[in-house]
Order: structure tokens, then sequence, then C-alpha cells
């Protein structure tokens, strides 16, 4: 067993959880019992998982039984044990005066009974500002804790898909518990809530980075499951406070309104997330850091929180408050807070600059005299790597009698550049999409002062589709498929583009996961799919291995001696030369690896990323994990969802799935057609707010008539939406980035549109009471929302593609049109 069991994070979760049901009880949110029969089921919960695999591992260990699948789930069984330590120790506190009793004569009963409370209720203006503050708070909050998340985890779509999910799942939760704040008779609750939802995403971007690094040791990759304790854990008190808070202010506001006002609530929420989206996404990511940003959240809490507490005759807290405003602003401007808290992630390590761009978190560190590059905490390069960069120069250009115009995507800045300058070029042409990378990074390099070489700041892909030019040499320093944006350059489409740019018997140069003497299969599958892929375009493909695996593509035979060459054109070099390399050798294992490929593997494609999906197979196979699991676990969950809610909740549920659904796609289409999912997923989350809010304010100018009609036709019209974003995503690849641009964020509006307008439809057309309306429905809404983001982003999407994953989300959309439909019948004929 390699892997860390995860103490810490069990057991922190375990304590949090409990913290926060005791928390709830003593807030009279719901009574004791229920608080202990929430611990009865955790209990009883772990002792069946650990029950259940202690008995298959004793039957492993017995009687020889073959279950190889059975070593995934060593880390869960003793995880699963530490927390049945934990709560069985809870339970027995719990008990502890039985035990007592047992030496004792006499017990006496002890009654709790709270004084009455009075009655200071806030008026509609107010409860609408804590409203749009509650939207702003999740936003930006969303936004932020999001990137944070990819820093640390050196995040791809699978980590984005995992937050969303618990994101939305926890919201839901706190949702449903929210139909028990009937019983607070007075606002006091409501000034916490909101210091709270200001101050806790400060507080748990401070835990993102550091509990990674006391949860796992240093080197210890994190698998799945880690991920997935460590995103519920940290997201937990805010998700939950989050859903909470909005039923509380739906009822409250429909209370004082004297009518059923939770679609106007969900609007009001809306109008805060866009607030909070526009400013994030255009103003304060350029001028703050992710902590600063939250730190200004937090001051904003506190200062309505004041405002809230005058009201409610509360004047020294407010003034409290205030000063503890004025407090964060004074710590925010004098303390160098986001430089201490990532020191923790770059232990040993001296932290020179740091720089949060549109395109991620740069960070350059320097360790005696190595300077090492990072962006969003996956390491670039670092200015001592000699045989990385004579690699991935000197293979391809070795191999061409004469490269005069060559492209280099990406890589510049390491030394590459002069590797390449060592030849007789005329022009090198050194594309870098992120111009932070060569600004930071400047110094690494001599070349770029040189007058042959040409930095230009797009979007590698977008260039070479537009580019008129031809070169000799194209040499791509891009990560192996692990995201959308980096499979986008292992596409049919790239290689048909590279194809196009390249002079007569010009060369395409890229490199492919770790090398290693014995090619595993699942890596095997990767290499494969790629290189069926490319083959499509470049006749002749040669794999040379070095640290990588490096692809050697044209349309003329190469295989000549990489050192013989070498030495032939009399390049210098450190470490590619024969005396370091053998090219007998090289090509014994270049054939090796060539001989394990599957030559009739499909190809990968832009909308169908193979690649990417295998790529996810082989890191998640170090773990002993299947994604597959994952796509069933979520399924199931859903499912039981389902069937326990009423028609019209599932009408939402599919709504909100479908919602969730079409965010992950756009996401997806725009990483795919542009790469820049760093920036654009929250400009995708503020438009779709933007649509949602005009379907909760204006449902009745939009679509008048009757009510449940109205639900069946937004529901059958997200069912054709669902189909029509990846058929149009598909169609518009060749457009002018200006119109796809423009069509695809207006899909995502429509989106939006059609979810708030069957949040209002459903909230119109539910007859049960304000408190248990706002719950279910939003709580229905979040659920739907968490269970398509994993179940499309992680599984549906890589596994089937997006069309055949839009048409499964139009048959669940049509299916909630029916069942609501069967149930009108039913109604009437009643």
């Amino acid at each position: 067993m390699n892997q860390p069991y995860h103490l810490a994070m069990v057991l922190a979760a375990a304590l949090l959880l409990y913290l926060i049901t005791f928390g709830l009880y003593k807030l009279k949110v719901f009574e004791r019992q229920a608080h202990r029969k929430i611990w009865n089921t955790l209990l009883l919960l772990a002792f069946l998982l650990v029950a259940a695999l202690g008995i298959l591992l004793v039957l492993q260990v017995n009687y020889k039984w073959e279950l190889d699948w059975l070593d995934a789930y060593t880390t869960i069984h003793v995880d699963a044990g530490i927390a049945l330590v934990l709560t069985g120790l809870l339970h027995l506190s719990w008990h502890l005066d039985y035990y007592g009793r047992l030496f004792r004569r006499n017990n006496r009963k002890v009654t709790d009974k709270a004084p009455p409370a009075k009655q200071y209720y806030l008026k509609a203006g107010s409860l609408r500002y804590l409203l749009l503050f509650l939207g702003v708070s999740g936003l930006l909050s969303q936004i932020v804790l999001l990137r944070e998340f990819l820093l640390i985890f050196n995040g791809n779509e699978l980590v984005i898909s995992l937050i969303l999910f618990f994101w939305m799942l926890i919201t839901a939760g706190g949702a449903v518990l929210g139909r028990f704040s009937v019983r607070f008779k007075n606002d006091l609750p409501l000034l916490t809530l909101t210091v709270l939802t200001g101050t806790i995403p400060l507080l748990t971007a401070f835990l993102i980075n550091i509990s990674k690094s006391i949860a796992f040791p240093p080197g210890v990759m994190v698998g799945i499951t880690g991920m997935a304790i460590m995103v519920f854990v940290l997201l937990l008190p805010f998700c939950l406070l989050s859903g909470y808070t909005f039923s509380f202010l739906a009822w409250r506001y429909s209370v004082v309104t004297r009518q059923n006002n939770a679609g106007k609530a969900y609007a009001l929420e809306a109008i805060g997330s866009i607030a909070g989206g526009l400013l994030i996404n255009f103003v304060l990511i350029y001028f703050f850091d992710s902590f600063i940003i939250l730190l200004l959240l937090s001051v904003l809490s506190f200062f309505l929180s004041g405002l809230v507490a005058r009201q409610i005759r509360h004047k020294r807290t407010a003034v409290t408050l205030w000063v503890v405003a004025a407090i964060f602003i004074i710590a925010g401007s004098s303390l160098e807070i986001e430089k201490n808290v990532r020191s923790v992630l770059f232990k040993n390590q001296e932290i020179t600059e740091m720089k949060d761009t549109p395109h991620g978190h740069i960070t350059i560190t320097q360790k005696n005299e190595q300077k090492n590059f990072f962006l969003n905490k996956q390491f670039l390069f670092d200015n001592k790597n000699i045989v990385r960069r004579e690699e991935a120069i000197h293979y391809p250009m070795s191999q061409p009698d004469s490269a005069r115009k060559v492209l280099l995507v990406s890589g510049g800045v390491s030394g590459m550049l002069e590797e390449l300058l060592k030849y007789p070029v005329d022009q090198i042409d050194y594309v870098e999409y992120n111009p932070y990378i060569v600004k930071l990074a400047g110094d690494f390099s001599e070349g770029l002062e040189n007058e042959k070489v040409r930095v230009i700041h797009w979007d590698p892909r977008q260039f070479i589709r537009e580019s008129q030019k031809k070169y000799d040499a194209v040499i791509l320093n891009i990560p192996e498929p692990s995201t959308l944006q980096a499979n986008r350059y292992y596409t049919r489409s790239f290689f048909k583009d590279a194809e196009k740019i390249l002079a007569e018997n010009g060369i395409l140069s890229f490199t492919l996961l770790p090398y290693s003497n014995y090619l595993e299969e699942k890596k095997a599958k990767v290499l494969s799919t790629v290189y069926s892929t490319a083959e499509e375009y470049f006749p002749h493909i040669r794999i040379i291995p070095g640290q990588k695996h490096y692809f050697l593509c044209s349309e003329r035979m190469y295989d000549r001696a990489i050192t013989q060459q070498i030495q032939k054109k009399d390049i210098s070099t450190q470490y590619v030369n024969r005396n370091y390399l053998n090219d007998m050798q090289l090509k014994m294992r270049g054939d090796q690896v060539h001989e394990k490929l599957d030559r009739d593997a499909k190809p990968n494609t832009d909308f169908k990323p193979k690649a990417f999906f295998q790529h996810i197979q082989w890191w998640m196979g170090l773990f002993h994990q299947q994604p597959w699991l994952i796509g069933i676990g979520v399924f199931v969950i859903g499912a039981v969802l389902l069937l326990l809610m009423r028609p019209m909740s599932s009408g939402m549920f599919a709504a909100g799935f479908t919602g969730a659904s079409a965010e992950v796609m756009l996401i997806f289409a725009f990483q795919i057609l542009y790469g820049n999912i760093y920036h654009l997923a929250g400009i995708v989350f503020t438009v779709f707010m933007v649509g949602l809010f005009g379907g909760a304010s204006y449902v009745g100018r939009i679509m008048p008539g009757h009510g449940r009609n109205n639900i069946i036709r937004i529901q059958l019209i997200l069912a054709v939406l669902a189909i029509a974003i990846p058929l149009i995503a598909g169609a518009i690849i060749d457009w002018p980035p200006v119109a796809v641009y423009i069509l695809l964020l207006g899909l995502t509006l429509l989106a939006g549109l059609f979810t708030g307008l069957q949040f209002s439809a459903i909230s119109s057309a539910d007859e049960r009471s304000y408190s248990v309306l706002s719950s279910a429905v939003y709580s229905a809404d979040s659920a739907g929302a968490a269970v398509g983001a994993l179940l499309v982003g992680v599984f549906l999407i890589p596994n089937a593609g997006m069309i055949i994953t839009g048409s499964l989300i139009a048959l669940l959309n049509v299916g909630a049109a029916i069942v609501i439909f069967v149930n009108k019948r039913k109604t009437i004929a009643s």
C-alpha cells in the first residue's frame, strides 16, 4: 500500500460535520433527537462499510478469492474505520450518564428551556439587499475558490466537475434544512448568516492552500478519493450555509410581502450573482489577487451586517462589526497575505514572482541558482533542465537538411530559443498565449532579444489555423491531453491545420507522457489514439524515447541517426550527442514503443475527446480507480433523488440538471475552441445568471398562460436546447471568433433563461407553505445541477461525446414533462 490514509481529512470532515449539526441543533433549526438520528445513521453506515469490506478482505486472504479490484478499496476501508471510531466515541459521549448511573444511586433530570424570543422583523427592502449580497457572495466565491482548487490540484475538467457537484449538492442540503427556519422568532440569525457567508470563503481559501500540505505528504499525488474528501470538507461550511440562507431569506421575503415570492427571491439572488460575476471578471481579477478579493467580500459582509444590526436594535453589535471591517481593510493593505499563504505550497523554495492572470496563476520560485516556473502550480520548466530543452529541439531539428523557418509553440523562455538559434534559421515565430509568461520570465532567455525571433501572443491553435505562412519545422511544447485545453492539440482538426502550414518535407514535433522501459496498457492506449489521429495527415511518424515520448511527424521518411546528424551539422550540445546517447539504442527503444501501439485505435476529435478520457483512465489507474464507477455512483444518486421527489420537483431537478449540463458543455466548447477556461468559466457563469434573472423575473410576460402547461412547455424547450448546444458548437468550429463568442454566449443566456422560467413556473404552481416551497424547489434545482455537472463533465462527454450527451439530457427532460403531464391528468380526474 503506497498511498497514505486520509487520517487528518477524515477526522476534520467528521468533526466539522458534527459541529455544524450540533450548531443547527443549538440554533433550534431541528431538535436534539434529529441531531442524534443523523449521527446514529452515520455510525451505522460506517459500520456496514467497514464490516462489508472487512469480510471481503478476509475471504481474499483466507480463501484466496481473486478480488483484484478490492485492493483499490483498502484505503476506503481504513478511512471508514477512522470515521467509525470517531462517531463511536461521539455516540459513547452521549451515554456516559448511563454508565455513571451504574455507580450512582440518585440521578437528577435537567431541563433546558430557552427564554421567549423578541420579534424584530426586517422590512422587505432590507431582505432584498441581503438576497443581492447572497448572490454576490455565492458567484464571486465560486469563481475564486474554483481557481484555488485548480491551483492546488493542477486542475482539469475532472476537478471542475467535482467541485461543481459538491457545491450544488451541499447547497441543496442546506436548502432542505432551510425549511426549519420558521422556528426562529427574530431576525438575529440573519445577522450571523450574513457575516458567515461573507467571511467563510476567505477562511476556505486559506484552508485549501494549507490543508493539502497537512493532509498529504510532500510529493504524494492526490487521487480522486482524496480530492473528493478534501473538496467536500472544505466546501461544506459555505455551501451548507448558502443554501440554508437562501431558503431562510426566501421564506422571510414571502412572509413580509404576504405572497409567494420564491421566484422573485431567486431573481434577486441572480442579480447579485451577475454583479459578482461582472466585478470579478472585468475589474477585480486585473487589480487584486484571490485573497484580497475575498477579503473585500468579508469587509462588505461586516458593513452590511452592521446595517442589519442597527435595524434589529443591536447598535453596539453594529459598531463592533464596522470596527472589524476597518481592521480587515488595514490588514489587507499592509500584509502580503497571498505570498505568505502560497509559501506553504512551495516548501523550501523562495517565491520571487507571483501573478494572478486571466490565463492562470503564475508562480516563479528559486532554490539556489535554479528558477522554477509554475502555472496553476503545475510545473512548466526551470532554467537548469538542459536535457529537456535539448531533446525537445534537437530531436526534430536534426532531421531535415535545412529548417529556415521555425514555429515554436510555448516553452521559448525555458532556453529552447537559444537551442534553436544554434541552427542557421532565418526566422523563429514564438507563440505564447499568456503574455505574462514572457513578461515575468523574460530574464530566463536571451533569445527573446534576437532579431530572428518574433514573439506572438495569440492562441496557438487559432494562429496555426489562420496562418498563411509555411514552416520547415513546427515544435510544440504542450502538456499531454490531461485537460480539454491540451487535448485540442491532439485532435483531427489540429493535425489537419498543422499539416497545411508545413512546407514540403517539413516536420511536426510534440511530446506525450513520460517514457519508461515498460509501456503499460493504459499509457499505450493514449499513445495509440494520438498516433492513429496524426497518421491520417502524416504518413510517416517516428517515436523517439527520451524524458518523454517524442513524436516526429512528416510526409517523408525521417529515420536519421540523431547524434550523427548533430555532429554533421556541427551543433554544440551538452547532452544530445554521442557521449551520452547511442543512436542504435534510441532506434531500438523507439521500435519497441511502435510495436506496442494499437494501429486500429479510433481517432481523437474535438467533441469526442477520446485521448482526454484515456488520459484520465491512465491517471486514475495509478490509484487503482476507475472513472466509470464515478458515473455509476452519480447516476444512482440522481435516480434515488428523483424517486423521492414529487412530480413538480422532479421537473425542477431536470431543469437544474439541464442548466448545469449546458454550462459544462458550453465551458467545454469554449475550452476546445479557445482554450482559456480559467477566465471564460467566470464569464459563462455570469451570462448564465443574467438569463436566470430574466427567466425568474419575467415568467408572466415571456410565457403567459396556465402554470402547469408552461412547465411542460419549458421542459420540452430545455430538451431541444440540450440537443442544439452540441450540434451548434460542432458546426461553428471554423467560424470567426467574434461570431462564435456571440452564439455560444447566446446559448448560455438561453440555458439560464429557461432554467429561471422553470423555477418561477414551478414555484407559482406549488401550493405548499412558503418555507417548504422555497426549500423544496431550490434544493431540487441545486441537486439536479450537482448531478448534471459531475455526470456530464466527468463521464458522459469524455466517453460518449457531446452529441450523445445532449440527446440523453433531452430524454431526461421529455421524461420529466411526461411525468408532470400524467400527474396533471390524475389531478384533474380526482
